[in-house]
This record gives C-alpha cells, sequence and structure tokens, in this order.
C-alpha cells in the first residue's frame, strides 16, 4: 500500500496484538503513523519518509510492548522514530536516513520507561542519531552502523575496536528545547560535541554501542538541511508530553 499526502496519520494501528504491517510506503504527510496501546506487532519492510512540521515523525511507537520493527526505511522525517513509554521493543535491520532526529525516546506523564533494543540498524545523515529525554529509560545498542564512528577496527572481526556514543547532551537538550535546534551542526554545537566525544565522564556511557560498525557515506548533504527539520518538528515530541 502507499499513503501519500494524509492530512493525518499515514497508518494508525491502536489496541491490537500480534498483528502484521509490512510492505507499506508512507509519504510526506502531515504527521506520520503511529503503533500504539497494543503489543506483539511486528512492523517491517516498510518506507516512512518526508514527514516535516511541528508534530512531524516518521513513525510513533506509543505504548507499545514487546514489538519487532525490522527492515524499515525511515528516510528525511523531523523525527525518524519517536518511541515513548514502550517495553520490550526491538529494532533491527532498520535505516535511519536523513531525520532531525534518528531516534528520540520520550516518557509519558505517569507512565512507565521504555527498554528498547537496537541492533544491526544503519543511521546515517542524521542531525542527531538518538536522544534519550527519559533518565529511567533501558535502551540497549549493539552491532549498529554509524556514519561518524571512526574505523578502527585492529582484529579484523568487522567491528570498531572502541564502543561508540550515538547521543549527546546537546541532542537531549534540543529535544526539550527546540530553540537550540537553530544552533544545530554550527561551531559551537559542533565543538561542544567534540569536547564531549573526547572526555568519557561526560558522554552517555549507558547508550554507548560496544560493537559499532562505520558506515559507508558521509553526512553531508542531508545535515546540511537536517537542522531545519530540528527546528521546525522538536515541538511536535514537546506535544506528545503536554
Amino acid at each position: 500500500n502507499r499513503a501519500v499526502r494524509s492530512t493525518r496519520y499515514g497508518y494508525h494501528l491502536m489496541f491490537s496484538r500480534n498483528v502484521e504491517i509490512a510492505r507499506n510506503r508512507v509519504e510526506r504527510g502531515r504527521v506520520g503513523s503511529a503503533v500504539m496501546y497494543g503489543a506483539e506487532a511486528w512492523v517491517h519492510d516498510n518506507v516512512f519518509t518526508g514527514h516535516v512540521g511541528p508534530l512531524a515523525f516518521g513513525l510513533l511507537v506509543h505504548e507499545q510492548n514487546d514489538s519487532v520493527f525490522e527492515r524499515n526505511r525511515v528516510e528525511g522525517n523531523t523525527v525518524g522514530m519517536l518511541v515513548v513509554s514502550s517495553r520490550g521493543g526491538r529494532f533491527q535491520g532498520n535505516e535511519l536516513l536523513g531525520n532531525g532526529f534518528g531516534v528520540l525516546v520520550q516518557r509519558e506523564r505517569e507512565k512507565g520507561s521504555s527498554a528498547l533494543r537496537f541492533t544491526d540498524n544503519l543511521f546515517r545523515g542524521n542531525v542527531y542519531d538518538l536522544a534519550v529525554d527519559d533518565p529511567e529509560a533501558k535502551v540497549s545498542m549493539r552491532g549498529n552502523r554509524y556514519d561518524r564512528v571512526r574505523a578502527l577496527d585492529l582484529d579484523r572481526d568487522g567491528a570498531v575496536d572502541l564502543p561508540y556514543v550515538p547521543s549527546s547532551s546537546y541532542a537531549l537538550f534540543t529535544s526539550r528545547q527546540p530553540d537550540l535546534s537553530l544552533f544545530a551542526l554550527g561551531p559551537g554545537m559542533l565543538l561542544w560535541e567534540r569536547i564531549e566525544g573526547q572526555v568519557p565522564a561526560l558522554q552517555y556511557m549507558t547508550l554507548a554501542d560496544p560493537a559499532p560498525r562505520p558506515a559507508a557515506g558521509t553526512r553531508q548533504g542531508a545535515a546540511s538541511w537536517g537542522w531545519l527539520l530540528v527546528a521546525l518538528g522538536v515541538g511536535g515530541g514537546l506535544w506528545l508530553r503536554s
């Protein structure tokens, strides 16, 4: 199926268990698609692209437990995947390309924290690969590919020898304060992230990927306009928390 320029959600699944969403293409809608208040969904081989605006995301996963998201292409959205208070989610083999936020994890008021696992996903061209606005969330990253990873593989096992942290304090602050997105990719922010990356005590090591892999290609192109996506759309995450 294909949904183009939807005035609301492209696909909106609620209160369902053990369902499959596969091989759909959703593009340039006002909001995006959502899987909510259910469990044991299998969301695979879909394309979510071109959702840009104050409330726009590629895919919203809201209070959705024990579900699998794999081989989806999430590209050119303000927020690629917005995950809110969802437990037992497995994200594997997805491509998160050229988004403002690749993945943004938040918590619904008076609801539980998320527990998520990301393996073998590709993060490329995003302004921020990952931001977690929930201190109690458990987010496991392992074996993902990143375009910012330096290819240091002395034992030649295909994985970089040093852990990689795909998030930063600036990404977190921007998810809370959209105005900061105006400085994304500016020299001040780049210096901030560079210093943070050189000092382990300043890094979010609980989000570190112990076996990262370098991704082919560079961040130039999508990243040059990606800051605009963040400026336009982080308000959507704040709206969900209001």
